[in-house]
Protein backbone atom coordinates (compact mmCIF):
# COMPACT_ATOMS: atom_id res chain seq x y z
CA UNK A 1 0.00 0.00 0.00
CA UNK A 2 2.76 2.41 0.99
CA UNK A 3 4.95 1.46 -1.97
CA UNK A 4 2.08 2.13 -4.40
CA UNK A 5 1.21 5.45 -2.76
CA UNK A 6 4.77 6.84 -2.91
CA UNK A 7 5.38 5.80 -6.54
CA UNK A 8 1.94 6.03 -8.18
CA UNK A 9 -0.05 8.41 -6.00
CA UNK A 10 -3.74 8.16 -5.12
CA UNK A 11 -5.39 9.34 -8.34
CA UNK A 12 -5.85 6.37 -10.70
CA UNK A 13 -6.68 8.74 -13.59
CA UNK A 14 -3.54 10.88 -13.41
CA UNK A 15 -1.41 10.80 -16.61
CA UNK A 16 1.62 8.53 -16.21
CA UNK A 17 5.07 8.43 -17.82
CA UNK A 18 8.04 6.10 -17.82
CA UNK A 19 10.40 7.18 -15.04
CA UNK A 20 13.45 5.81 -16.82
CA UNK A 21 14.43 4.06 -13.56
CA UNK A 22 14.04 0.30 -13.39
CA UNK A 23 12.85 0.22 -9.79
CA UNK A 24 10.23 2.98 -10.18
CA UNK A 25 8.53 2.04 -13.45
CA UNK A 26 5.73 4.38 -14.50
CA UNK A 27 5.13 7.41 -12.29
CA UNK A 28 2.70 10.35 -12.38
CA UNK A 29 3.62 12.73 -15.15
CA UNK A 30 4.04 15.77 -12.90
CA UNK A 31 6.21 13.99 -10.28
CA UNK A 32 9.99 14.47 -10.35
CA UNK A 33 12.41 11.56 -10.40
CA UNK A 34 15.09 12.51 -7.90
CA UNK A 35 17.90 11.12 -5.77
CA UNK A 36 18.31 11.35 -2.03
CA UNK A 37 21.26 13.72 -2.42
CA UNK A 38 18.98 16.27 -4.11
CA UNK A 39 16.69 16.70 -1.08
CA UNK A 40 19.18 16.70 1.81
CA UNK A 41 21.92 19.00 3.02
CA UNK A 42 23.93 16.24 4.69
CA UNK A 43 24.17 12.47 4.98
CA UNK A 44 26.39 11.59 7.94
CA UNK A 45 26.83 8.44 10.00
CA UNK A 46 27.91 8.03 13.61
CA UNK A 47 31.36 7.23 15.05
CA UNK A 48 33.18 4.26 13.50
CA UNK A 49 33.95 2.61 16.83
CA UNK A 50 32.08 1.42 19.90
CA UNK A 51 32.26 3.92 22.76
CA UNK A 52 32.27 2.99 26.42
CA UNK A 53 28.67 2.37 27.46
CA UNK A 54 27.13 3.26 30.81
CA UNK A 55 23.84 2.73 32.66
CA UNK A 56 22.46 6.18 31.86
CA UNK A 57 23.36 9.39 30.05
CA UNK A 58 22.72 10.12 26.39
CA UNK A 59 20.93 7.48 24.32
CA UNK A 60 23.12 5.87 21.66
CA UNK A 61 20.93 4.47 18.89
CA UNK A 62 22.04 1.60 16.68
CA UNK A 63 20.42 -0.07 13.66
CA UNK A 64 18.65 -2.65 15.83
CA UNK A 65 16.72 0.16 17.56
CA UNK A 66 15.12 1.33 14.30
CA UNK A 67 12.13 -0.59 12.91
CA UNK A 68 9.85 0.30 10.01
CA UNK A 69 6.76 0.54 12.19
CA UNK A 70 8.22 1.66 15.53
CA UNK A 71 11.21 2.52 17.65
CA UNK A 72 12.75 -0.35 19.61
CA UNK A 73 14.59 1.54 22.33
CA UNK A 74 14.23 -0.95 25.19
CA UNK A 75 17.80 -2.19 24.75
CA UNK A 76 19.36 1.08 23.56
CA UNK A 77 22.83 1.86 24.92
CA UNK A 78 23.89 5.04 26.73
CA UNK A 79 27.05 7.14 26.51
CA UNK A 80 28.65 9.85 28.60
CA UNK A 81 28.21 13.59 28.13
CA UNK A 82 31.82 13.90 26.98
CA UNK A 83 31.28 11.30 24.24
CA UNK A 84 28.01 12.95 23.25
CA UNK A 85 29.73 16.32 22.85
CA UNK A 86 32.59 14.77 20.88
CA UNK A 87 30.29 12.81 18.55
CA UNK A 88 28.11 15.88 18.03
CA UNK A 89 31.05 17.55 16.30
CA UNK A 90 30.49 15.06 13.47
CA UNK A 91 26.69 15.10 13.40
CA UNK A 92 23.89 16.17 15.76
CA UNK A 93 20.69 14.19 15.10
CA UNK A 94 17.57 16.24 15.74
CA UNK A 95 13.79 16.04 15.53
CA UNK A 96 12.73 16.01 11.87
CA UNK A 97 15.85 14.21 10.62
CA UNK A 98 15.47 10.88 8.86
CA UNK A 99 17.54 7.98 10.20
CA UNK A 100 18.46 5.17 7.79
CA UNK A 101 20.09 1.91 8.83
CA UNK A 102 23.26 1.30 6.83
CA UNK A 103 24.87 -1.65 8.62
CA UNK A 104 23.57 -5.02 9.74
CA UNK A 105 19.94 -4.64 8.69
CA UNK A 106 20.18 -2.02 5.97
CA UNK A 107 17.62 0.24 4.32
CA UNK A 108 15.20 0.81 7.23
CA UNK A 109 14.16 4.45 7.66
CA UNK A 110 12.43 6.34 10.44
CA UNK A 111 11.81 10.02 11.18
CA UNK A 112 13.09 11.36 14.49
CA UNK A 113 9.87 12.37 16.24
CA UNK A 114 11.17 12.97 19.77
CA UNK A 115 12.95 15.94 21.33
CA UNK A 116 15.54 14.48 23.69
CA UNK A 117 19.21 14.62 22.62
CA UNK A 118 20.81 11.38 21.42
CA UNK A 119 23.57 10.06 19.22
CA UNK A 120 23.90 7.29 16.63
CA UNK A 121 26.44 4.59 15.82
CA UNK A 122 28.21 4.06 12.52
CA UNK A 123 25.43 1.73 11.30
CA UNK A 124 22.94 4.61 11.24
CA UNK A 125 22.96 7.45 8.70
CA UNK A 126 21.44 10.82 9.61
CA UNK A 127 19.70 12.52 6.68
CA UNK A 128 19.36 16.28 7.13
CA UNK A 129 16.43 17.03 4.83
CA UNK A 130 15.57 20.22 2.94
CA UNK A 131 12.07 20.95 4.25
CA UNK A 132 11.08 22.96 1.17
CA UNK A 133 11.74 19.95 -1.05
CA UNK A 134 10.58 16.94 0.91
CA UNK A 135 8.37 16.02 3.84
CA UNK A 136 10.59 13.85 6.10
CA UNK A 137 7.76 11.38 6.66
CA UNK A 138 7.21 11.06 2.92
CA UNK A 139 10.92 10.41 2.44
CA UNK A 140 10.90 7.74 5.16
CA UNK A 141 7.85 6.08 3.59
CA UNK A 142 9.60 6.16 0.20
CA UNK A 143 12.82 4.69 1.61
CA UNK A 144 10.86 1.87 3.27
CA UNK A 145 8.91 1.24 0.06
CA UNK A 146 9.82 -1.55 -2.32
CA UNK A 147 11.60 0.59 -4.92
CA UNK A 148 14.06 2.27 -2.55
CA UNK A 149 14.50 -0.77 -0.33
CA UNK A 150 15.51 -2.91 -3.33
CA UNK A 151 18.10 -0.30 -4.25
CA UNK A 152 19.50 -0.21 -0.73
CA UNK A 153 19.86 -4.00 -0.75
CA UNK A 154 21.57 -3.94 -4.14
CA UNK A 155 23.96 -1.23 -2.96
CA UNK A 156 24.83 -3.00 0.30
CA UNK A 157 28.40 -4.21 0.08
CA UNK A 158 30.69 -6.33 2.26
CA UNK A 159 31.37 -10.05 2.52
CA UNK A 160 31.13 -10.35 6.31
CA UNK A 161 29.92 -6.93 7.48
CA UNK A 162 27.36 -5.61 5.03
CA UNK A 163 27.35 -1.85 4.81
CA UNK A 164 25.31 0.62 2.79
CA UNK A 165 27.80 3.40 2.12
CA UNK A 166 26.87 7.06 2.40
CA UNK A 167 27.58 7.75 -1.29
CA UNK A 168 25.30 4.89 -2.29
CA UNK A 169 22.54 6.23 -0.02
CA UNK A 170 22.92 9.59 -1.76
CA UNK A 171 22.29 7.98 -5.15
CA UNK A 172 19.11 6.07 -4.26
CA UNK A 173 16.33 7.07 -6.65
CA UNK A 174 12.85 7.98 -5.49
CA UNK A 175 10.00 9.93 -7.03
CA UNK A 176 9.03 13.28 -5.57
CA UNK A 177 5.56 14.86 -5.86
CA UNK A 178 4.98 18.56 -5.14
CA UNK A 179 5.34 19.25 -1.42
CA UNK A 180 1.61 19.82 -0.88
CA UNK A 181 0.88 16.43 -2.46
CA UNK A 182 3.53 14.85 -0.28
CA UNK A 183 1.75 16.21 2.79
CA UNK A 184 -1.57 14.79 1.58
CA UNK A 185 0.01 11.39 0.91
CA UNK A 186 1.58 11.32 4.37
CA UNK A 187 -1.80 12.03 6.01
CA UNK A 188 -3.49 9.35 3.88
CA UNK A 189 -0.81 6.72 4.60
CA UNK A 190 -0.82 7.44 8.33
CA UNK A 191 -4.61 7.08 8.42
CA UNK A 192 -4.49 3.76 6.56
CA UNK A 193 -1.66 2.49 8.75
CA UNK A 194 -3.61 3.38 11.89
CA UNK A 195 -6.54 1.29 10.65
CA UNK A 196 -4.28 -1.62 9.70
CA UNK A 197 -2.41 -1.44 13.01
CA UNK A 198 -5.74 -1.68 14.85
CA UNK A 199 -6.71 -4.74 12.80
CA UNK A 200 -3.30 -6.33 13.45
CA UNK A 201 -3.74 -5.70 17.19
CA UNK A 202 -7.17 -7.34 17.18
CA UNK A 203 -5.81 -10.34 15.27
CA UNK A 204 -2.91 -10.75 17.69
CA UNK A 205 -5.27 -10.56 20.67
CA UNK A 206 -7.52 -13.19 19.05
CA UNK A 207 -4.53 -15.47 18.48
CA UNK A 208 -3.47 -14.98 22.10
CA UNK A 209 -6.98 -15.85 23.33
CA UNK A 210 -7.17 -18.95 21.12
CA UNK A 211 -3.77 -20.11 22.38
CA UNK A 212 -5.00 -19.73 25.97
CA UNK A 213 -8.13 -21.73 25.15
CA UNK A 214 -6.02 -24.38 23.42
CA UNK A 215 -3.77 -24.70 26.48
CA UNK A 216 -6.79 -24.90 28.81
CA UNK A 217 -8.43 -27.55 26.61
CA UNK A 218 -5.28 -29.70 26.52
CA UNK A 219 -4.84 -29.33 30.28
CA UNK A 220 -8.46 -30.36 30.91
CA UNK A 221 -8.16 -33.36 28.59
CA UNK A 222 -4.91 -34.75 30.04
CA UNK A 223 -6.04 -34.32 33.65
CA UNK A 224 -9.34 -36.13 33.11
CA UNK A 225 -11.58 -33.11 33.58
CA UNK A 226 -13.36 -33.84 30.31
CA UNK A 227 -14.33 -37.25 28.94
CA UNK A 228 -12.77 -37.78 25.50
CA UNK A 229 -13.34 -41.55 25.23
CA UNK A 230 -16.18 -41.22 22.74
CA UNK A 231 -14.83 -38.18 20.85
CA UNK A 232 -14.81 -38.38 17.05
CA UNK A 233 -13.14 -36.01 14.62
CA UNK A 234 -15.61 -33.73 12.78
CA UNK A 235 -16.14 -34.31 9.07
CA UNK A 236 -15.08 -30.73 8.25
CA UNK A 237 -13.15 -27.97 9.98
CA UNK A 238 -15.10 -25.05 11.47
CA UNK A 239 -15.29 -21.79 9.54
CA UNK A 240 -12.87 -19.09 10.62
CA UNK A 241 -15.70 -16.69 11.44
CA UNK A 242 -17.22 -19.27 13.77
CA UNK A 243 -13.87 -19.73 15.55
CA UNK A 244 -13.47 -15.96 15.89
CA UNK A 245 -16.95 -15.68 17.38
Amino acid sequence: MISHAVTKGLNPDVPMRDSGVEWLGEVPEHWIVSRIKNVVTEIVDGPHFSPKYQDDGYMFISARNIKVERWSLEDAKYISENDFIEFSKRVRPMKGDVLLTKGGTTGVARVVDFDFPFQVWVHVAVLKIIASKVNPYFLAFALNGTACYEQSQLYTRGATNNDLGLSRIANIYFVSPPINEQNELVSWIEGKCETLDELIYKCLKSIELMQERRTALISAAVTGKIDVRHWQAPESLPRIEDVAT
